[in-house]
């Protein structure tokens, strides 16, 4: 290559270089950019937030304009002044956030007005006066922040879940702790409810009384005397219930007749019944007849004794009829109840 063509060469590639260089600063705001026809917007804030002069300005992610220069004001509660050179074409409403949109690559933040949300139809002076008073907020972190609780939530979530789990099963323990605990006979006495190890330890005494009562039920039921005498018990027992249920058909049989022939054994009796009445009533007629002394019978049975002797007989046998008659009567009624 002839030396001519050599210079050539590397003044284009030295003049593409710097032309490189140059909108690299331009692209991270390090060059002032000169821009006609601005109006200024004054940025009160506690920090700068990574922003230098000549960082790019922009409105909802359109550029609008460069920072012209950042300074300490001296003040507590506001020690940062941004002054901002907008273009003058552009309406910039009141009520815009500023935040700060830093560069993973290095260099000054930009410098981001967001009026999203902002009901306000009255814009910022545009004569120079225009002050905003706000935190500037880092886009970066709130994105990176959002990023990581986006990943880390199933995380967090699950963490969560862990800890109710792991509470549930302390108290699932702690239940089965309870219930597995040894208990005594005083501990149950005072009212305390039993639990599975005392549940266990009952079933298993119980378990061991059936062990020993079925020991002895087969040691009894190997035993051939008794084995016999249970067989003749069994059978008297038979014999006893046929006997008993002979005397039974014997009785009912009995009652059944006694019962038939009640109807004639009242007539019979009422007629006897009669007859005695009448020969009472005579009785009686003597008994007067011989009070007055009338007669051969009234003189031979003066005798006062024989009167009173006759009259008691009489009484007495009224009443033997009367009690006889009642018994009758209940009989026919009810019946002959015989039973065991």
């Amino acid at each position: 290559m002839r030396e001519g063509a050599r210079h050539l060469l590397v003044g284009v590639i030295s003049i593409l270089a710097v032309a490189g260089f140059v909108f690299l600063l331009f692209s991270f705001g390090e060059i002032k950019a000169l821009r006609a026809e601005t109006y200024d917007i004054t940025i009160l804030t506690d920090h700068a937030a990574g922003i230098r002069p000549g960082a790019s300005v922009q409105l909802n992610g359109v550029p609008i304009g460069v920072v012209a220069t950042v300074t300490v004001t001296g003040s507590v509660a506001e020690p940062v002044r941004i002054i901002c050179a907008v273009e003058q074409h552009v309406v910039v409403p009141e009520g815009v956030v500023p935040a700060a949109q830093e560069s993973l690559l290095g260099g000054s933040a930009t410098l981001e007005f967001d009026s999203r949300g902002i009901n306000s139809a009255r814009p910022l002076p545009v004569d120079g006066t225009a002050v905003v008073r706000e935190t500037i907020r880092s886009v970066l972190f709130e994105r990176v922040m959002k990023e990581i609780d986006r990943r880390t939530g199933p995380i967090t979530d699950a963490m969560q879940r862990f800890a109710e789990l792991s509470a549930t099963y302390e108290s699932l323990g702690s239940n089965l702790n309870a219930m597995l605990e040894r208990q005594t006979p005083e501990m149950i006495a005072d009212g305390i409810e039993p639990n599975i190890r005392t549940a266990v330890r009952r079933l298993n005494d119980t378990l061991t009384s059936m062990d020993a009562a079925l020991e002895l039920t087969r040691q009894w039921l190997d035993d051939e005397e008794m084995r016999e005498n249970l067989r003749a018990a069994a059978r008297r027992a038979s014999e006893v219930l046929d006997e008993a249920s002979t005397t039974m058909e014997s009785l009912r049989s009995a009652a059944t007749t006694i019962e038939s022939d009640t109807d004639l054994l009242t007539a019979r009796l009422g007629h006897a019944a009669d007859e005695l009445a009448l020969t009472l009533e005579e009785v009686r007629l003597t008994n007067s007849l011989v009070r007055e002394g009338e007669g051969t019978l009234g003189l031979l049975l003066r005798d006062p004794t024989l009167y009173y002797s006759l009259d008691d007989a009489a009484r007495r046998f009224d009443m033997a009829l009367r009690d006889l008659m009642l018994l009758i009567d209940k009989v026919r009624a009810e019946g002959m109840q015989i039973g065991f």
